[in-house]
C-alpha cells in the first residue's frame, strides 16, 4: 500500500510540474490595437452666372472641408465656404475684392451673411454648418450620404440644417481619398482661406484671383499633426460684357463648370521646368506640410516670402498665402464661430 501511495505521489507531481512548464497555462490576454486615425482636407471649386440681381457677373463658390476619421469613423469635422465674384466695367475685369488676404468666408461673415432672414429655420450659415458638423460625427460617409435626400438632409429641420450640402459631401468625400494617418491627441481641427489678386504682368490688369486653402489637425499646445493646403486660380475673360471663366484652361473643368486646384493638376500644371529643386507644385506642397508637422505654424513658417531652408526642406516656393491659410485653419480649430 506504501508503495502504491508513493507511486500515486510521484504522478501528481509530474503532472503538476507539466502543467507548469513555461508558466501559466491560460492564454495571455491580447491587448486591443489602437484604432487608426487618419487626417483628411478635401474641396470643391464651382462656377456659374449670378442670379440677375447681383451686380457681379459670374461667381465661384469654394467649399473646403477637414477630417478627423477613427478607422471610417468621423470623429471631427470643420468646413468653410468662400464665394468669389468678378464682373466688366469699362471692359475691364473687376473683382468683388481687388485686395489680397481679405476676401471673408462665411465663417468669417457670420450674421453679416444675411441667411437667416430667408431660412425655415430662422438660422444664419454659420449655424447651419455647425449643425452638420456636430450631426456628421459618429457617421461614415456613407452614413451621411443616406441622410440626405437629393441635395440636403432629409430631416434637416430637426438637425438645424435645410440648405444645401451637396457640395460640402463631395468635398468631404475628396478630403477622405487624400487622407493620411496620424498618432496624436486631437485638440483642434480647423480651416482657412486666403485671396490673392492675380494681374497681367504686362499691363497690370486684373485676370483673376487665387483663393488658398488649408486645413489642419493639432496638439493642446498648437503643434500639427497634419495638414494639407491647396491653391485654386480663376480667371476671367470678356464676353459680351459679361465676365466669364477664360476659355482654354488646362485648370477648368468645363463640361463640369468646375475649377481644379493645384492637388488635383500635379504634373499637369508644370512647376517642375521652373523649379530650382525640379519638384512639381504638389510634391513641394506634401514637403511643406511634412515640414510642418511637430512644430506649430508660426515657429515651422516664420514670417520670410521664402524658407531659409527650402532646398533642405524640398519647397522652395513663396509660402506667404499657405502660412496665412494655415494660420488661420489654426484660428478655426481653437475658437467658436460667434
Amino acid at each position: 500500500m506504501k508503495k502504491r501511495n508513493l507511486l500515486l505521489a510521484l504522478v501528481g507531481s509530474a503532472l503538476l510540474l507539466t502543467g507548469c512548464k513555461g508558466g501559466s497555462s491560460e492564454k495571455p490576454v491580447s491587448e486591443t490595437p489602437a484604432v487608426q486615425k487618419s487626417f483628411g482636407f478635401g474641396s470643391l471649386a464651382k462656377y456659374a452666372a449670378t442670379r440677375a440681381d447681383n451686380e457681379f457677373d459670374i461667381e465661384t463658390t469654394v467649399d473646403y472641408v477637414a477630417v478627423v476619421l477613427e478607422a471610417d469613423v468621423i470623429k471631427n469635422l470643420r468646413l468653410d465656404t468662400v464665394q468669389l465674384y468678378a464682373k466688366i466695367a469699362e471692359e475691364a475685369v473687376v473683382l468683388k475684392t481687388e485686395t489680397n488676404g481679405d476676401v471673408k468666408s462665411k465663417w468669417e461673415l457670420l450674421d453679416g451673411y444675411g441667411m437667416k432672414v430667408a431660412s425655415p429655420i430662422e438660422k444664419e450659415w454659420y449655424e447651419q454648418a455647425e449643425a452638420f458638423e456636430n450631426w456628421a460625427v459618429g457617421k461614415t460617409v456613407a452614413e451621411v450620404k443616406a441622410g440626405m435626400t437629393g441635395t440636403k438632409l432629409t430631416d434637416g429641420a430637426t438637425i438645424g440644417n435645410t440648405i444645401h450640402v451637396n457640395a460640402w459631401v463631395a468635398a468631404l468625400e475628396d478630403a477622405v481619398l487624400n487622407k493620411v494617418t496620424f498618432e496624436g491627441e486631437v485638440k483642434g481641427l480647423g480651416v482657412g482661406g486666403v485671396n490673392a489678386v492675380s494681374k497681367d504682368g504686362a499691363t497690370g490688369a486684373v485676370e483673376g484671383q487665387d483663393w488658398t486653402i488649408g486645413g489642419a489637425v493639432f496638439t493642446e499646445g498648437k503643434k500639427v499633426l497634419a495638414a494639407r493646403i491647396d491653391t485654386f486660380q480663376v480667371r476671367y475673360e470678356n464676353s459680351e460684357g459679361k465676365a466669364v471663366i477664360k476659355s482654354g484652361l488646362k485648370q477648368v473643368d468645363y463640361d463640369n463648370k468646375r475649377v481644379k486646384g493645384k492637388q488635383e493638376l500635379k504634373e499637369e500644371y508644370g512647376m517642375k521646368v521652373a523649379s530650382p529643386i525640379e519638384k512639381e507644385w504638389y510634391e513641394q506642397a506634401a514637403s511643406l506640410v511634412e515640414y510642418i508637422e511637430g512644430k506649430t505654424v508660426s515657429e515651422a513658417l516664420g514670417t520670410a516670402a521664402k524658407l531659409a531652408n527650402g532646398a533642405e526642406v524640398g519647397c522652395t516656393m513663396n509660402i506667404g498665402g499657405y502660412r496665412t491659410a494655415l494660420l488661420e485653419a489654426e484660428h478655426t480649430a481653437f475658437n467658436s464661430r460667434k
